[in-house]
């Protein structure tokens, strides 16, 4: 059953009863809101440490690599693949937790 509009008080505004709900209608809409931007910034710094220690284990991994690559020359072509493995490792948890 429809529920009828409401009708202007004298004084020309709304009912005391539907402004009171429509402030708590709007009170709910901003802590939904503030909610949601609070998650958003938390997943942005999430993202951006994953980032930082994904830069940071990718600079070792490739200073691992060079140093062993020195070490046996021969072996720099098997180096390197297991180097770029690890780096597409650290990417795919990246993607993985910016697309979550």
């Amino acid at each position: 059953m429809k529920r009828p509009l409401p009708v202007p008080s004298r004084a020309g505004g709304l009912p005391a009863r539907v402004n009171r709900q429509a402030s708590g209608e709007v009170a709910r809409i901003e802590g939904g809101l503030t909610v949601a931007l609070a998650a958003d910034r938390a997943r942005v710094r999430r993202v951006a440490g994953l980032t930082e220690d994904a830069l940071m284990a990718t600079a070792r991994l490739s200073a691992v690599e060079a140093l062993a690559g020195q070490i046996v020359p021969h072996a720099q072509g098997r180096l390197k693949l297991i180097a770029d493995a690890g780096a597409v490792g650290l990417l795919t948890i990246i993607n993985d937790v910016a697309s979550s």
